[in-house]
């Protein structure tokens, strides 16, 4: 009986230094030289340590610590920081995702717009005005020219657009002085304090490009229409 018991106790005691790293002597039950010449039918136990192992520690001084070491392991902790930390890296990156977007968007509208009015320059600042009447072709080139973006067929012409106007420079701005007639009116911009200054003949172009996120819902951006406009002069 009490053999049993030692022998459940060293097991639990092995299995213990196998959790904490640590070594113990093996116990081996031989029958003793010396008490055998006494005693030939009786062994006692001897206890045999084999060679130890770099680095390994013995029993029982070592076993609590390590067992107290095992209950504070932080590896469980760690990767709940690590999934919690992750989580709100994934956000502020599809944030600064969806907003670059954005910016990109709307310089390549406003863009477009200019590529607009260069293309309504380029195909009718020859002809006769008014150029929407009488330059025939110039929706299907300013529409061509507006789509040459990465954005593409997106881009559309907005109501009313491409306009024509008479503006007279102010300063340092353009002033609008009326809309084109045959015979033009005005004659001249002194509505704009220059009556002897001759109202230039000028093309607006706006555009408009409905922006959505690639990250709908998840982050800070949200669906919206941007719009642009860019105003060339004819002649």
């Amino acid at each position: 009986m009490a053999k049993s018991i030692k022998r459940r106790l060293l097991g639990t005691a092995a299995l213990l230094a196998t959790a904490c790293g640590l070594t113990t002597g093996a116990i081996r039950w031989r029958r003793d030289p010396v008490q055998s010449k006494s005693r030939a039918h009786r062994s006692r136990p001897v206890r045999f340590s084999p060679p130890m192992p770099r680095g390994a520690r013995h029993l029982p001084g070592d076993t609590l610590p390590c067992l107290a070491q095992m209950a504070r392991s932080d590896n469980g902790s760690v990767a709940i920081e690590f999934a919690f930390v992750a989580s709100i890296l994934v956000v502020l990156i599809m944030n600064v995702l969806d907003f670059s977007r954005l910016i990109w968007a709307h310089m390549e509208v406003d863009y477009a717009a200019q590529m607009g009015a260069q293309a309504a320059y380029k195909t009718c600042s020859t002809g006769t005005p008014p150029a929407t009447t009488n330059c025939s072709d110039l929706s299907n080139k300013v529409t061509t020219a507006i789509q040459s973006t990465s954005l593409g067929t997106a881009v559309t012409l907005a109501s009313g657009s491409p306009s024509e106007t008479y503006y007279c420079v102010s300063g340092a701005t353009l002033q609008s002085v009326g809309a084109y007639s045959a015979p033009p009116i005005p004659f001249n911009c002194s509505a704009a304090g220059s009556s002897s200054t001759a109202p230039g003949d000028y093309i607006g172009v706006s555009i408009t490009y409905t922006y959505t996120p690639t990250f709908a819902g998840l982050t800070l951006a949200t669906a919206q229409t941007l719009t642009g406009s860019s105003v060339g002069r004819l002649n």
